[in-house]
This record gives C-alpha cells, sequence and structure tokens, in this order.
C-alpha cells in the first residue's frame, strides 16, 4: 500500500521509494529510507501527509506519499 493511504496514526515500515534519484536522496537526508519504520500523524485527501520519523515531524506533499511504499 501506499502512504497516502495510511490511517492517522499507524505505524508503518517505508518498503521502496519510487521517485527520482534527487527526491530519493533528499528524503534519505531527513531519514526516509527503505526499512524506516514511521507514524502517520496525519493524512488528508489533497495528498499532504505529516508523519513522525527519528523523533522529527515532517510535512510531505506534492502526491509525494503516493510514490511510497509502505507495509
Amino acid at each position: 500500500m501506499t502512504l497516502s493511504s495510511v490511517k492517522n496514526g499507524k505505524r508503518v515500515t517505508i518498503v521502496s521509494i519510487n521517485l527520482g534519484d534527487e527526491s530519493v536522496v533528499r528524503l534519505s537526508s531527513l531519514g526516509l529510507v527503505p526499512g524506516a519504520k514511521i507514524r502517520v500523524v496525519y493524512n488528508s485527501m489533497p495528498k499532504v501527509s505529516v508523519i513522525e520519523c527519528l523523533g522529527s515531524r515532517f510535512a510531505l506533499g506534492r502526491g509525494i506519499p503516493d510514490f511510497v511504499e509502505v507495509r
């Protein structure tokens, strides 16, 4: 499933990130790599997700959550 379909408050593990190299490098610098455990703080329909990873919160927008596979 993709990150955009995860309910608020759920904990998931990143399986893969299906974006261009530049975006993958940027997300990995935030700790968002395959195997990372994250918590979805807030997910909304216009494709914005607020997640918590390594004690920090990040907002992901512009459809990025649609390209992050989680389980």
